[in-house]
């Protein structure tokens, strides 16, 4: 997940040769970034690069870290 706004379930890179697998992977990421308090970096994320998921609905939401 290069920037926050590919947090969405069906978001992936247009070149990925697996979307399901990262479909996912991804929920498994965020399902641990959350439960654990993790604090993840984006990479290419031009704003805000740390973050922390929280669970919203039945998805997740990256919250920048202050």
């Amino acid at each position: 997940m290069p920037t926050t706004r590919h947090v969405g379930r069906a978001w992936n890179m247009g070149y990925d040769l697996f979307p399901l697998d990262n479909r996912d992977s991804k929920t498994a990421l965020l399902r641990r970034a959350c439960e654990n308090r993790w604090l993840l970096a984006l990479d290419h994320e031009p704003d805000t690069p740390l973050v922390e998921s929280a669970a919203e609905k039945d998805w997740f939401v990256l919250r920048p870290v202050a």
